[in-house]
Formats: C-alpha cells, sequence, structure tokens
C-alpha cells in the first residue's frame, strides 16, 4: 500500500504552492545538502589539503609531456576548434532569430548560446597556451601554483591598503580562500546545473515510489509538480556566473576579513573605540580554532585511528605545510628550508606530523565560515542577475495538458438550457 504524507493534508489553509512532496524533498536533501553542501564541504577541504600539504610533484611527467611536439600540435589544434565553435555558436546566437521549423527562438536560448561560444573560445585559448602551465607548474609540489596564485594577489593595487608587514599574510589568507573555492566548481556543476535539469524527472520518480503510481491523481502532488515544470533553471553559463560570483565574494572576504589583525572589523573598532570589534581574529585564525576543536576531539575518540591515519599520510607525501614547516625550521633554528625535505627520514617525519585531523578540520571550518559569508551576501545579486540577464536561466518547455470540462449535474444543465431559450425569447 503507497505511503501517503499526511502532514500535508493537515495543512489545510496553505496555498498549493507551499506543498513540498516526497520527491521534492528528497532531491533537496541529495543535490542541496548532499552535494552542494556536504560533499562540496569535504572535498573543497580535501583538495586544500593536498596543496598545502602534499611534497610530491602534481605530475612527475609533466615537463616531459608539455615538450612533445605531438602535444603542443593537438593543444593548438583545440585551440583553433575552440575559436571556430565558438565564433559560429556566437555568431548563431546573435542573428538566427527562429528554428528551422519557423519558431521564434526566446531571447534567453539566444543570448545562453553567444555566452556559451565565448566561453568554448576562451577554454580554446586557454588550452592552446597550456603548455607552459603544465611545464611550469604540474611538475612541482601543488603548493607552487599556490605560492602564484599569493604572489599575483600580494601585486594587486588595492593590497596597498594593508601594513607592508601583514601583506604576504593577508595574500596567503585570499589564496586559501580562493584554493578552497576551485575544487568546489567542479563538484557543483551536478549539484546546482544537473540537479535542476533533473528535478522535474527525479521528483516524479520519488513520489510515484512514495505515494503508488497513480501519484498524479492526488491534487496537491499534481500542483506540486506543474510548479516544479514551471520553475526557472539555471543553464551552464548561469551556473559559471553564479560560481565567478561565488569566487569574487570569497576573495573579498578573505581581503577584508581574512587576516587575524589586518581585517575590516579590527580596523572599526580601533577607529571608533569599539572593544567588541577589536577582539575579532579574523577567517583565518578562527579557523585554526575550529580545526585544532574537530582534530583534538577525534584523535581523543580514536587515537589508534588518527596515529594510523598520520603515519600513512606521511608515508604517501603529505606532512607539514610550507608555513608550518618555516615554522618548525625557526623554532629549532635548523635554517633548513621545505625543499630539504626529501633529505628528512621517514621516521624523523613522523615523528614530527602529527596535525592530520587538526588541518584537515582548519580547512573545513575555513570552508563552512567563506560558505555563511558568500550565501550572506553574494547569493541575492547572483539570483537578482538570473532573473534581469538573459540567457543565465531559461523556460522549461512544459507540455500543455487538456483541462477537461468541469462535470455539471443534469438539473443543472438543463436549467441552463431552459435559462438560455427564456434570454432570446425576451431579446
Amino acid at each position: 500500500m503507497p505511503m501517503i504524507d499526511t502532514a500535508h493534508h493537515a495543512k489545510k489553509d496553505a496555498s498549493p504552492l507551499d506543498y513540498h512532496t516526497y520527491g521534492e524533498r528528497l532531491h533537496r536533501l541529495i543535490f542541496d545538502q548532499g552535494i552542494n553542501f556536504w560533499a562540496n564541504l569535504a572535498i573543497s577541504a580535501g583538495f586544500t589539503y593536498w596543496v598545502k600539504h602534499s611534497a610530491k610533484p602534481i605530475w612527475n611527467g609533466a615537463a616531459s609531456f608539455a615538450s612533445e611536439k605531438s602535444t603542443q600540435t593537438a593543444l593548438k589544434a583545440v585551440q583553433y576548434g575552440g575559436y571556430g565553435i565558438g565564433t559560429i555558436m556566437a555568431l548563431d546566437g546573435i542573428f538566427r532569430g527562429a528554428t528551422s521549423t519557423g519558431e521564434k527562438r526566446s531571447l534567453d536560448a539566444r543570448a545562453s548560446e553567444v555566452f556559451s561560444g565565448a566561453a568554448i573560445a576562451g577554454l580554446g585559448h586557454l588550452a592552446g597556451n597550456s603548455t607552459n602551465f603544465v611545464r611550469t607548474f604540474l611538475s612541482q609540489r601543488p603548493s607552487k601554483a599556490q605560492d602564484w596564485l599569493r604572489n599575483k594577489i600580494h601585486d594587486w593595487r588595492g593590497m596597498n591598503v594593508f601594513d607592508p608587514a601583514h601583506r604576504q599574510e593577508v595574500a596567503k589568507v585570499i589564496a586559501d580562500g580562493m584554493t578552497l573555492t576551485s575544487a568546489g566548481t567542479f563538484i557543483m556543476i551536478p549539484g546546482v546545473w544537473g540537479g535542476a535539469k533533473i528535478k522535474s524527472d527525479f521528483v516524479r520518480w520519488a513520489d510515484r515510489r512514495h505515494y503508488g503510481e497513480n501519484a498524479e491523481d492526488i491534487p496537491w502532488v499534481a500542483q506540486a509538480h506543474e510548479r516544479i515544470d514551471n520553475e526557472r533553471k539555471p543553464t551552464l553559463v548561469g551556473y559559471g556566473v553564479g560560481r565567478l560570483g561565488s569566487m569574487g565574494a570569497v576573495y573579498l572576504a578573505g581581503y577584508a576579513l581574512g587576516h587575524n589583525t589586518s581585517n575590516i572589523v579590527t580596523w572599526a573598532g580601533n577607529k571608533f573605540s569599539m572593544p567588541a570589534l577589536k577582539r575579532f581574529r579574523g577567517i583565518d585564525e578562527y579557523s585554526g580554532i575550529i580545526g585544532d576543536a574537530l582534530g583534538s576531539g577525534a584523535a581523543r575518540v580514536a587515537p589508534e585511528l588518527s596515529k594510523r591515519i598520520n603515519q600513512r599520510l606521511t608515508q604517501k607525501g603529505f606532512w607539514l605545510s610550507e608555513n608550518q614547516f618555516e615554522q618548525l625550521a625557526s623554532h629549532q633554528k635548523t635554517g633548513m628550508d621545505f625543499n630539504a625535505i626529501s633529505r628528512i627520514p621517514l621516521a624523523d617525519r613522523e615523528k614530527l606530523y602529527h596535525s592530520a585531523f587538526q588541518d584537515y578540520g582548519k580547512y573545513v571550518g575555513m570552508d563552512t565560515l567563506y560558505t555563511m559569508v558568500t550565501a550572506g551576501t553574494v547569493k541575492p545579486v547572483i539570483n537578482l542577475a538570473r532573473h534581469i540577464i538573459p540567457g543565465l536561466t531559461y523556460a522549461p518547455q512544459t507540455a500543455q495538458k487538456e483541462t477537461p470540462e468541469p462535470r455539471v449535474s443534469q438539473i443543472t444543465r438543463e436549467h441552463t438550457v431552459a435559462g438560455d431559450i427564456a434570454a432570446q425569447r425576451q431579446a
């Protein structure tokens, strides 16, 4: 017997538009909470841990691969192919106003095609000019790529507002935030863009399993399905614009709130003599506090597991980050730089590094704090842009259902016919 969601039937005064079916709640659980939040959080923190703590090159054969003539030829072919396809798509979106059947194309469809063409041309350009990137960055530790980003941020003119003594640290905080965000870009494609694309079919499938094969016969379920069918959905370009907005918000959050002393809240506290604001310590330091709490708690709950994970990661080439290593070398006055890591015996590395849980927890905390900032600032702006700028969303082509003629009792129908005859005679 199919299960009926009695909670919805209790909402007598609610509008049918307020109803959320079982399938809709399951879709939200999997895509919004499962992929967009928890998977994004775990993988983004893991990616940042890999960037910061891996002592191995990203790709040992990167330099030789990039130097091969066949590689360069293939990448140039991708570059010019991207130029050609992107240009054709953009021109098609600009000049073709109707489909092959003569139906007028919507502004959303044409704008989306123009944006997509520009994106394909841009990706082709990046591919054709990527040999230096492959040769330079992929043959080194991943932290070197982040060092490059940090130096670019450091040299930005807007960084001149910070004390020179703190400028490099602020740039590092911003680079950490950008590293966190970059991994989530690829994780959220199935969650945001793909999830919206399959929502109607997914919800109907789940509702049939929950309410029975005749779920569409339940009035409020049918109305909920119709509402979902008519929801505007993001295009892939619209998703990209939203993601760029989120990365920009993370950049600004790191710029304004990241460092423990050089941040806008502490500045306001000092400027206006407000002790509560003076005590603000920045996203980076609060992330460290969260990481220490999570890591020490996990180590207390499962000390043997914590030890094995640290040993395993050390054996795989993960251990102190460059910043941690510099602090340790300075404390022990060894004068050793990070490049000497390969000469340190494995047994000594395992003795030195025992904070994997704390480090991973720090990046979890950092991602959570940045998510809170972007959700409260940039998300409303992105939602507004998607409603204003054509091509960022599209209205799905929903099938027009025939509305059956309402049944009228025989008596009412007879009285109606009699009334029509009487009115004609009077006329």
